[in-house]
Formats: structure tokens, sequence, C-alpha cells
């Protein structure tokens, strides 16, 4: 099986039957953008539904984001390595824990 290959996003958060999940009859799934329904969020009407559905629908843009937030902010602890008229606040950030952190929901994200 390949690797890092979902569905591309945007994903949109619907109703099965109305397209808004606030307005429709309690069913929630995640589309990709053409309207094909990727994911159905069971069991519906749950107060948690609605919100996980938002969840799951913002991950292909969750995921970009932290990608690029890791790689600025090792581009940047590289420079502070290479000239020294830069604040170097990011001394050894690969093993500052919420990088790690970041690089492991990365990888799962990915299925690395």
């Amino acid at each position: 099986m390949e690797q890092n290959r979902h569905t591309p996003g945007p994903y949109q958060l619907h109703s099965m039957v109305d397209g808004d999940p606030t307005t429709g009859d309690g069913s929630v799934c995640i589309t990709r953008p053409d309207g094909l329904v990727i994911a159905n969020i069971v069991p519906k009407d749950l107060d948690e539904s609605i919100p996980n559905g938002r969840l799951m629908a913002s991950a292909p843009e969750l995921l970009e984001a932290l990608v690029d937030l890791a790689e600025v902010v090792k581009d940047d602890h590289y420079k502070c390595n290479i000239y020294s008229d830069v604040d170097c606040w990011l001394d050894e950030v690969d093993k500052h824990p919420v990088m790690l952190r970041a690089e492991q929901a990365i990888a799962k994200a990915k299925g690395e």
C-alpha cells in the first residue's frame, strides 16, 4: 500500500439529506471537494457528532499546517546554527517534546 495517499482536501461537513448538518436529519458525513462522501459519522444525533465531523473535515488542512510549521521551525533552527546574529530561541528543537509530538502526528497522518 502506498503511503500518504489520503483523499485530497479540503473536506466538507454535511448532513446526508440536507447539506447543513445543523439543520438536517442528524446524520453527519465528510465529503471530498466534488461532493463524494468519504466518511459517515455514526451514531448520528450525538452531541459529539458535528464536532467530531468538523475535526475530521479539518484534517487535511491541519496536516498541511503542521508540516509547514515544523519546516519553518527547523529552518529557523538551522539559521541559528549558521548565523551568529540570529536570536537562537530554538536550541535543540529536534529534541523538544512539542516538536517530537508534531513529528509523530505527521508520521501517523502519513502512515509512516
